[in-house]
């Protein structure tokens, strides 16, 4: 088993091979395909854009491009593509590239023409730093909240009711005792959170002292 973990292992099955040793192979919450991942900042830079509302499917590693600096000939591979649904309702894809903020302030000039490169061909490219990835803590509570949230119709009455009588700030335990007087399920809290209906500190344990505060105007 360890050897799917081992990237000379799996050379074939990469679109590219590289130096990296940090390979990983994850399958990730409501995507039909495993990840491919060379850093554990790619790994969480996966984790996280899988939890944004507007995601519709990851790639790892999906093409190679060529010619995109006109002094290099060599093959490009991004790190990654996202289908999402842009601010117009649009379906698009968005290739990019994840690297930690220092190398990406080294290498600015090379993503500046393999964006250009993308761009010449219709798709977005973005390079995503570790300036832009929230902590392990904030996507594992993400991931655990999702895993409730999707067994919760958007459409459903019990949400309006649930935070419509939560008052503006209130803590999860005494939250999921309002609930249950309710007969209304933890999933329904745990979408609020999820969907920032609700706002708490993801950056700590989510526990019954955790305190939610209303989103909501």
């Amino acid at each position: 088993m360890n050897n799917v973990y081992v990237k000379n292992h799996n050379r074939k099955k990469l679109a590219r091979f590289s130096g990296f040793t940090e390979s990983s192979v994850m399958k990730v919450l409501g995507q039909e395909k495993a990840i491919w991942t060379e850093s554990n900042l790619e790994a969480s830079a996966f984790l996280y854009l899988n939890y944004k509302e507007n995601i519709l499917k990851m790639e790892s590693q999906p093409l190679s491009i060529v010619n995109y600096h006109p002094n290099d000939g060599r093959a490009y591979t991004p790190d990654g593509a996202m289908h999402h649904i842009d601010k117009n309702g649009q379906k698009v894809v968005t290739y990019f590239e994840v690297k930690p903020w220092g190398k990406y302030q080294e290498q600015q000039l090379k993503y500046k023409c393999v964006e250009r490169a993308f761009n010449r061909h219709g798709y977005e490219f973005e390079v995503f730093t570790d300036k832009d990835i929230p902590s392990k803590q904030v996507i594992f509570n993400l991931e655990q909240l999702k895993r409730s949230a999707i067994h919760v119709d958007p459409m459903s009455h019990e949400l309006n009711v649930a935070i419509k009588l939560l008052p503006q700030t209130i803590s999860y335990s005494d939250a999921i005792s309002v609930l249950e007087a309710l007969c209304i399920q933890a999933h329904s809290l745990h979408y609020l959170i999820y969907r920032q209906y609700l706002l708490c500190d993801l950056t700590m344990t989510v526990n019954r002292s955790t305190v939610l505060t209303k989103n909501i105007v």
